[in-house]
């Protein structure tokens, strides 16, 4: 028999999963959801927040968040931590596999009439980043880990972070009045595919950058060969195998527009003729947005950067020193003030220059995009994936990589194992497997024999009569062959050219 299927709920959201009626397994009923990875079963695709659904049996009407006699009443919430877990024993080892750890959505419950049941939607932690605004100061050079790192911190991230320190380094970077998640994947496409933003089964953020399939051991071995005839070596596909060429996302004509950004001379970057009054003792704040980002801004002075027409001004201070925003408080003094003729000085940080990149002359890269022009057409960077922060070298480096991995066709699987009691060795070879992990499929009826990477992961739970996991596989492009690559900080450096330069 397979070992039990855990669903705990941490109504009181002290971290534990240990208090009196957090464990809901033998209140479950009917058929638990986890999704999670990309919302397409490529690289090109965006990342997506996790999303589950489960069913709680409620004879008792203890999940009744306005029975008053419950013993959760007013912990019945949204934001409650929720972790799924699965043990499978194979011979003499029993192992924990997490399904899923997320937490209880917004949604509203939805007991039905005489249904006695109520039915909880999840999402993870990546949806919390959503509906996020954030605004950060300017930073210059930095890696897109370090990014990942700002973001989560405008955000208030408190909880756990996995972040790879990322290979691409952007000349500069902000974020002013933008969705977190937005800015996210701004990043990840900053970075290049496969860039990869996800939940860790610990509730962690984890950030992977561009290169972690080359240096991840877990993503150069497989870590599975599947198989679709039934008897053959486990895990066994089952039926739903679906099989797609992948010529949607060729990309043979990438063209990236780079923007080169200088610092001018200390001047004026915003200005107001508005006058304003503070009353006595009073503090009034200002917010001021600039066309360009800024640096190295200098606090308000008297009678050169605003002018005081009655009363007086005890204190000025800026909220910080550079970004494309900045708040000024003013403090007056005991018999209020009015201030006019506002300025802000600081060094603007303008795009000087445009560059226009595509992919180069090298000899790889040249046949590449000739052959796969001429057989399906030119074909750019999808959109949502433009390297907006990238220096033009990165940028350089992505065009490159899109048409050495992506001039021709990668072939997109979706493969379908349904385990159960009986199946303990299937299960663990499945449930063992994460996002970006390599394995072989072979495939008789579509002749798919060669390695893939696992994009996405769903599972669909019937109890202990059916587990259902569906993975979005593609597959593993022919470049790079070395796994050696040169990383920015580190001492790792691949002594042979792969571009033919």
């Amino acid at each position: 028999m397979a070992g039990p299927l855990l669903v705990k709920v941490d109504w009181n959201r002290d971290g534990d999963f240990s208090d009196p009626f957090e464990d809901v397994s033998l209140d479950q009923r009917g058929t638990i959801i986890a999704s999670f990875g990309r919302d397409g079963a490529t690289a090109l695709s965006q990342v997506a927040a996790g999303r589950g659904s489960l069913t709680l049996d409620n004879t008792t009407r203890r999940y009744s968040n306005r029975n008053a006699s419950s013993p959760l009443f007013g912990k019945v919430k949204p934001a409650r931590p929720v972790v799924i877990t699965r043990d499978v024993t194979v011979g003499a080892t029993t192992t924990t596999y997490t399904i899923m750890r997320a937490h209880t959505d917004d949604q509203p419950l939805n007991p039905d009439v005489e249904a006695a049941t109520v039915g909880l939607s999840l999402v993870d932690s990546l949806q919390d980043l959503r509906g996020i605004t954030i605004s950060t100061p300017l930073h210059t050079g930095i890696r897109s880990g370090a990014a990942v790192g700002a973001i989560l911190d405008a955000a208030g991230w408190t909880g756990g972070r996995d972040i790879d320190a990322g290979a691409s380094v952007f000349p500069w970077w902000w974020e002013d009045g933008a969705d977190a998640m937005d800015a996210l994947q701004k990043v990840l496409a900053s970075e290049g595919t496969p860039a990869l933003l996800t939940v860790g089964s610990a509730g962690e953020i984890v950030f992977r950058d561009r290169h972690h399939r080359i240096t991840r051991t877990a993503s150069k071995t497989p870590q599975a060969t599947m198989r679709g005839t039934e008897g053959a070596p486990e895990p066994v596909m089952g039926r739903g195998f679906a099989y797609n060429d992948g010529w949607a996302n060729i990309v043979n004509s990438p063209t990236v527009a780079v923007g080169e950004r200088r610092p001018k001379n200390f001047d004026v970057v915003w200005q107001s003729d508005e006058v304003f009054a503070i009353g006595a003792s009073a503090s009034y704040v200002v917010v001021v947005q600039a066309t360009d980002p800024f640096q190295g801004a200098s606090t308000p002075v008297s009678g050169v950067d605003f002018n005081v027409g009655a009363g007086s001004i005890t204190g000025v201070t800026l909220s910080r020193t550079s970004g494309q925003s900045t708040s000024i408080t003013f403090t007056a003094g005991a018999g209020g003030a009015t201030v006019g003729s506002l300025q802000l000085r600081a060094n603007a940080v303008p795009v000087v220059r445009t560059y226009q990149i595509s992919a180069s002359a090298a000899s790889k890269t040249t046949a590449n995009t000739a052959q796969s022009i001429l057989d399906y057409g030119q074909r750019g960077i999808p959109s949502g994936l433009e390297p907006v922060w990238a220096s033009r070298y990165d940028a350089q480096a992505l065009c490159d990589l899109y048409v050495l991995q992506r001039a021709q066709p990668l072939t997109v699987l979706t493969v379908r194992f349904i385990a159960s009691d009986l199946q303990q060795f299937r299960l663990s070879m499945v449930l063992g497997l994460d996002l970006s992990d390599r394995v072989t499929v072979i495939e008789r009826e579509s002749q798919v024999s060669g390695d893939f990477y696992v994009e996405s992961i769903a599972h669909t739970i019937d109890g202990h009569v059916s587990h259902e996991v569906v993975l979005g596989l593609e597959a593993v492009p022919a470049f790079p062959s070395s796994t050696a690559v040169f990383i920015l900080g580190t001492s790792t450096l691949n002594g042979t050219d792969p571009l033919g330069y």
